[in-house]
């Protein structure tokens, strides 16, 4: 190199057109966008495995406890209810059964021991409107109740404050398209329930269903073979007319609270 000549100066890099640029940044941020919602798919298709997973845990319980008691509902109501709380991570709940003029109360479940005693001590009684519970076996239809300080009831919103939940969601339990009973959860906080959790308390509800039916085949069957009639055989309600056989409180689920079962 001459003395006093300049250093050559490397090649400059082209400039990249600002078009050109702008398209790589929005390619990018596709990608991004792309990316979370493939995450999301897959977070929700994880959630759903996983429900679905401890429905069929819920339900295998279930069959279990079936099985096991063919003669006596109330276990296998009080395991249908905890695995409709547990499944729905709800308040509490209760199982009310249905005779044809009363309602009796099969199983109820809440943090709040004070307060599942106090619900006992008003049944049974004939289905009243004013519980949001009860509505479905007047009406035949889902009852949701997304707030209950918004409820019109003055009974439902002193009964929701009681025990300290904020929204109910109950359904009709049938049998040959009779109202045999009402299975009904009750959340902490206010909010709606989903279809798909419509859905899932219906699926609770039919159980308890195929317990009733269960229990009134295996005691019949007993009964053709002469085996020990059941507590269902000459069994009538208080006041009921000669010849009005209706379930026996053990038939419901519920305590037999019959003179003869006190005495």
């Amino acid at each position: 190199m001459g003395r006093g000549s300049k250093p050559a100066k490397g090649k400059a890099k082209p400039a990249v057109p600002r078009k050109m640029q702008k398209n790589e940044d929005s390619k990018v941020r596709d990608l991004e966008t792309r990316l979370a919602e493939a995450l999301g798919q897959l977070q929700t298709r994880d959630s759903e495995l996983l429900e679905a997973l401890e429905q069929q845990t819920a339900t295998s319980d279930i069959l279990k406890v079936i099985a096991s008691t063919p003669t006596d509902l109330t276990p296998v109501f009080e395991t249908i209810l905890r695995s409709a709380v547990r499944l729905f991570n709800a308040y509490g709940g209760s199982i009310r059964r249905f005779d044809g003029k009363l309602v009796h109360l099969a199983a109820v479940t809440s943090p709040n021991p004070e307060a599942d005693d106090r619900l006992r001590r008003i049944f049974p009684h004939p289905p009243d409107r004013e519980y949001a519970a009860e509505r479905p076996i007047l009406d035949g239809t889902v009852a949701h109740i997304p707030d209950t300080e918004d409820e019109p009831s003055e009974l439902t919103r002193r009964l929701a404050r009681d025990f300290g939940f904020r929204r109910v969601l109950a359904v009709p339990m049938l049998r040959e398209g009779q109202i045999v009973g009402v299975i009904n959860v009750t959340g902490s906080e206010p909010g709606s329930y989903s279809a798909q959790q419509i859905a899932v308390l219906q699926t609770f509800a039919d159980q308890a269903v195929i317990a009733i039916e269960n229990v009134r085949l295996f005691r019949a069957a007993r009964e053709e073979h002469g085996a020990h009639p059941g507590p269902r055989s000459g069994y009538r309600s208080p006041g009921a007319a000669d010849g009005d056989e209706r379930d026996s409180p053990r038939d419901l689920g519920v305590p037999d609270r019959s003179p003869a079962s006190v005495r």
